[in-house]
């Protein structure tokens, strides 16, 4: 009647002992195994013994011409052929190819820099690294939570944190701008005055405000310190291509950022009608964040080198 062997844990095992049996297995021989180790033939055999008690078999039968192996070592040696050269990989990686890479990393953006960078940032992956996934989350209040529990890689933030948990790079400021449709009423002005414009209906993104870092998105705070109290935003979304159609089909007016000029053929379709450049209490900068678990993750670094370029050029397109 066989009993069945105890599991043995990983943790209490002296990985070392598994290179030493397949040495053993090749060698068939202590003295050897001891020369290529650089250790006496004493260790070894204690090596050995070791080994027999955590495998609990023999291993090995002594003759004249070396060792033996038995049967349980046999079947060892085929499975230590297999997962030896795993280890050794673990231990010695390769150089980071993104043209292999198959992460899939999740990036936190507001949706007016999302609808441009996201599509030009997949475009780059497929020439760069077509087996890179790549998920877009809404911009949220809780970006640091989400970044501090690995729910996102990348995050578009407001404020340079200076926090040793954080990986932070300046990218430009954000200022707020109205645009409107080609053939909007408001274009047979001769450079009209905010209160006009915001005689229209409006409509504009909807970010949540950072309530814990007392910081007001743009379009909060322009709407409480210039809009009149009854005036409210006809709608808030966080869809960028809802709020687009809206004011393709309408006299509404968006509430948008710098930046948008870069959406393919939005100035063809769509007017900057007043332009909050120059107040300077309604600009924000904006920083890429990732955690610094990822500070030394090839990946990470050479993915945030891309989101960088891509996102500078977007911000500053309208910086003039």
């Amino acid at each position: 009647m066989s009993t069945k062997k105890p599991n043995v844990s990983l943790a209490r095992v002296d990985l070392n002992l598994l290179v030493i049996l397949d040495l053993l297995l090749k060698e068939r021989h202590v003295s050897r195994v001891a020369e290529k180790m650089f250790v006496s033939q004493s260790a070894i055999s204690r090596s050995l013994k070791k080994l027999r008690e955590l495998f609990d078999d023999p291993l090995f039968t002594r003759t004249a011409k070396g060792l033996v192996p038995t049967h349980t070592a046999l079947q060892l040696q085929k499975e230590l052929d297999g997962v030896l050269p795993l280890l050794s990989g673990i231990l010695n990686r390769s150089a980071f190819d993104e043209s292999t890479c198959d992460d899939t990393f999740r990036i936190s953006v507001s949706p007016f820099i999302g609808a441009v960078l996201i599509p030009q940032l997949f475009m780059r992956l497929q020439e760069q690294a077509p087996q890179v996934g790549l998920i877009e989350e809404t911009i949220k209040s809780n970006t640091l939570q989400l970044l501090d529990n690995n729910q996102i890689d990348f995050a578009f933030h407001y404020e340079d944190l200076k926090s040793p948990k954080y990986c932070s790079s300046y990218i430009g400021d954000i200022y707020p701008v109205l645009y409107v449709r080609a053939g909007h009423p408001l274009l047979s002005l001769n450079a009209p005055e905010l209160h006009q414009v915001l005689e229209y209906p409006v409509v504009g993104n909807l970010v949540e405000d950072e309530a814990h870092q007392s910081i007001r998105m743009p379009i909060n705070a322009v709407l409480q310190d210039l809009v009149h109290q009854h005036q409210k935003p006809s709608l808030r979304t966080a869809q960028a291509g809802s709020l687009l159609k809206i004011l393709k089909e309408s006299d509404s007016v968006l509430f948008g950022s710098n930046g948008l000029e870069a959406l393919p053929g939005f100035g063809e379709e769509f007017v900057q009608v007043y332009s909050l450049q120059e107040a300077k209490q309604y600009r924000l900068p904006i920083y890429l964040l990732y955690h610094v678990r990822n500070e030394n993750s090839e990946a990470h670094q050479w993915l945030a080198g891309i989101i960088k370029d891509l996102s500078g050029k977007i911000i500053g397109s309208s910086e003039k």
